[in-house]
């Protein structure tokens, strides 16, 4: 019996043990689980942040598809073209077609200059010497009308001077005009190319040795037309030839002054490169006798007549001006430099005229080209009776456009940089019949484009 009780008791004492440990480690699970629990929700969050990212990178990566399928489609497209120009280019013997969309740019060309300028006039005639500074701004513009004609014009911001384009600076910080210094028609038929036809307003049309202006300003831009020629005679000789009429002065109560010229040389080469050009023309103004020309009259101050073209006691022209012309231009290469002599004789041949010759004879070395240190060195020489030219349209800088006046000018260029260049002129004239003493120096900087 005792021992039934004492078994009862050991099942009793073990049973209950069990159920104590085993209910500690329930608890320890419990613990575990809600640890386990709690992993998996961060886990779970993690995967799904994963999942989204994932989900924006592969529409990144489809959109980074779409777009490298456009640019392949592209560049197959642009090799298209370049295979389709590159056969336009070797149809057409190189040239590489231009897109319809920008044609019309193919027929304008556009340029210009701009000029700073200083300049000192000492002028015995005058009390005080004379300072200034000057710009000269002008704007190139052609147009191709079609593969015969072409419209070219020159805008210029200065003065209405026919034979000045400066604007004086100094004038209170007013603002400058801007005048039609060119515009005209050049015709050039394909059926006679050798023949120009010029129609407007332009530059001199007659040849010119070395840029003399003895009769002509560089800056003259005479109204009218003008006919030039040009033909090969040889390998080694062109003829050519050139008129021109000019409306001079329009008169509503007289008659209007005109001007028609022609001219005739020939240019050929000789040995080791060099070309001689001479030739000769004859200039008549029409109905110039007896007129003031309103250009002429701003220049001829009374308290000047000695030192201009002769005039009458009404401030008139007292003359005919009906100018002969021979020339002769000698070009060379010395030491590796390009030179040129010229000359120029000129005869008023009108009736009762005295003082009717002037002549100009000078030299140039060297070129000035886009390369620094490139330069180019000039001397003239010219004597010009008072009624040889009409001074009005001679060189507004030499003895300050007089006539009856003599005297040296030396220039000299120098390349800058590409198309900038600087220049200094000295003038040492005399003018009068008194040789009174004229000097101007002048200071250039220029730029083109």
């Amino acid at each position: 019996m005792s021992m039934r009780i004492y078994g009862i008791a050991a099942l009793i004492v073990c049973t209950f043990g069990a159920a104590n440990l085993r209910g500690d480690e329930i608890s320890e699970l419990k613990q575990l689980l809600l640890e386990q629990k709690k992993q998996i929700e961060v886990l779970t969050t993690r995967i799904s942040e994963l999942e989204k990212k994932q989900g924006s990178l592969e529409g990144k990566a489809y959109a980074l598809d779409i777009r490298a399928d456009e640019q392949e489609e592209k560049a197959l497209a642009l090799d298209t073209r370049i295979d389709e120009t590159a056969k336009a280019a070797s149809a057409s013997g190189g040239e590489i077609p231009v897109p319809e969309s920008i044609k019309w740019a193919q027929a304008f060309d556009v340029g210009g200059d701009f000029r700073f300028r200083y300049e000192n006039v000492d002028d015995e005639g005058k009390s005080d010497k004379d300072d200034k500074n000057a710009i000269r701004a002008r704007l190139n513009i052609t147009a191709e009308v079609n593969d015969e004609v072409k419209f070219k014009s020159r805008i210029a911001a200065g003065s209405d001077d026919p034979v000045s384009a400066n604007n004086t600076l100094g004038d209170d910080f007013a603002s400058d005009g801007v005048w039609i210094d060119r515009a005209y028609l050049d015709y050039n038929p394909v059926w006679a190319d050798e023949f120009s036809l010029w129609a407007g307003k332009f530059g001199t049309p007659f040849y010119v040795p070395g840029g003399t202006q003895v009769m002509w300003d560089s800056d003259l831009n005479p109204e009218g037309g003008a006919l030039k020629y040009e033909t090969k005679l040889s390998d080694a000789s062109t003829l050519f030839a050139g008129v021109g009429g000019y409306w001079v002065e329009k008169n509503s109560s007289d008659a209007d002054v005109g001007m028609f010229g022609g001219q005739l040389g020939l240019a050929t080469e000789l040995f080791d490169g060099d070309k001689l050009t001479f030739g000769g023309g004859y200039y008549d103004y029409g109905n110039i006798q007896g007129s003031d020309l309103n250009a002429v009259s701003l220049k001829n101050a009374v308290s000047l007549k000695e030192s201009y073209n002769t005039l009458d006691g009404g401030g008139n022209f007292a003359y005919d001006y009906n100018i002969a012309e021979g020339f002769a231009n000698y070009d060379f290469t010395l030491f590796n430099r390009p030179g040129s002599l010229y000359g120029t004789y000129l005869v008023n041949t009108a009736s009762g005229v005295e003082e009717d010759t002037a002549w100009a004879m000078g030299v140039k070395t060297g070129k000035v080209t886009p390369k620094f240190g490139s330069w180019q060195l000039g001397y003239e020489y010219r004597d010009t009776d008072k009624d040889a030219v009409v001074s009005a349209f001679a060189e507004s800088d030499f003895a300050g456009g007089k006539t009856d006046s003599r005297g040296h000018k030396v220039s000299l260029k120098y390349g800058i940089s590409k198309n900038f260049s600087g220049a200094v002129s000295l003038f040492q004239n005399e003018y009068g019949i008194n040789d009174t003493d004229y000097n101007r120096i002048q200071l250039d900087f220029i730029g083109k484009f």
